[in-house]
């Protein structure tokens, strides 16, 4: 039966063997193991030949100093995201104390969440008027938008935190800063019917002259939502009775449209136009008429407006010595 064959790296004459790569290194080749030839031992390298080849082998490292910066740059990364986190999240909890600690520390005050609110914004939202202030004491920026494109302002007047709005108007924030979709600060509190906020950001230089994001400008906002101590105050200020914007609707035509009385007389007085028409040629007399609103178109007459328009003339003058509420309301019906 013949024998097997040896294992690997131990049959005669291959380099390898344990007793001949022992010999190789301590130089001691004995003479008994001649049969291991002599080109084959010198074929081995020396063990400090075989380091330094094994040290040119390596991919350069870097130096110390470039290990410690890099070392020191991940640590201040972690740390940092680490205070932001930490200040965003005592901020949500309201937890005045811990913020103070921590922009002490250095925490950075205008870090921002993944929507872009800041600090500020968080503390807003939440009507956390002390942490707010808090902020404010440590240079918070007031202007700086969401993704959205909302300030703290506009987050305050939408949450309706009066006495935050009022902080943040102190520390000059933008009272006339308009989000992505539009909306102004006083746009949001005139839709809101908050009076004593719209009165606070129009003492503020907020424009009273800011569209909606309908096209239509604040007083035909107002008139639209029935809010008439705001169209009141809006008239105070100086806002143009038929002022509009892109919709050519006057607060008159809303206040018709609404049949609001009350709103109607206080724009008449004013100086409301009743016959002036939108871009379909409509006007608030036609409206008036169609509704059959004798009321109204009383309202109309005296302030001296009768329909206008050639084919109006001659219904109109046949009223003159009859019932001329009553004449005007079928004039206007018929032509509605």
């Amino acid at each position: 039966m013949p024998a097997s064959d040896p294992p690997f790296g131990f049959s005669d004459g291959i380099p390898g063997s344990s007793a001949q790569l022992h010999h190789a290194v301590s130089g001691n080749v004995s003479s008994h193991t001649s049969e291991a030839s002599p080109s084959h031992a010198e074929a081995l390298p020396s063990q400090a030949e075989q380091l330094k080849s094994d040290t040119d082998s390596e991919p350069t490292r870097p130096s110390l100093v470039q290990a410690k910066k890099a070392s020191f740059l991940k640590r201040m990364k972690t740390r940092i995201t680490g205070d932001k986190d930490e200040l965003l999240s005592c901020v949500g909890r309201g937890e005045i104390n811990q913020i103070q600690n921590l922009l002490n520390q250095g925490a950075g005050i205008n870090v921002r969440d993944s929507s872009g609110q800041t600090a500020l914004m968080i503390a807003t939202s939440y009507g956390y008027k002390e942490v707010v202030s808090l902020l404010l004491s440590y240079k918070a920026k007031t202007d700086i938008r969401t993704t959205p494109g909302e300030t703290a302002l506009f987050i305050a007047v939408l949450k309706q935190h009066e006495d935050i709005v009022e902080l943040l108007l102190q520390h000059k924030a933008n009272p006339n800063g308009s989000n992505m979709a539009g909306k102004t600060p006083l746009s949001q509190a005139v839709l809101w019917g908050n009076l004593s906020m719209t009165r606070l950001l129009l003492d503020s230089g907020a424009s009273p002259n800011v569209l909606c994001p309908t096209g239509e400008t604040a007083i035909v906002c107002a008139a639209d939502k029935n809010h008439f101590d705001i169209v009141k105050l809006l008239l105070e200020r100086g806002v143009p009775v038929d002022q509009i914007g892109s919709v050519t609707r006057t607060a008159l035509f809303k206040a018709v449209t609404n049949c609001n009385v009350e709103m109607i007389r206080l724009l008449m007085e004013h100086g409301a136009n009743p016959n002036r028409p939108d871009k379909q040629s409509i006007t608030p007399m036609m409206i008036a008429g169609r509704n059959e609103r004798k009321d109204i178109i009383t309202i109309f007459s005296e302030f001296g407006h009768v329909p206008q328009g050639s084919q109006w003339a001659p219904l109109v003058n046949r009223t003159l010595a009859g019932d001329a509420v009553s004449s005007l309301l079928g004039v206007v019906a018929a032509f509605a």
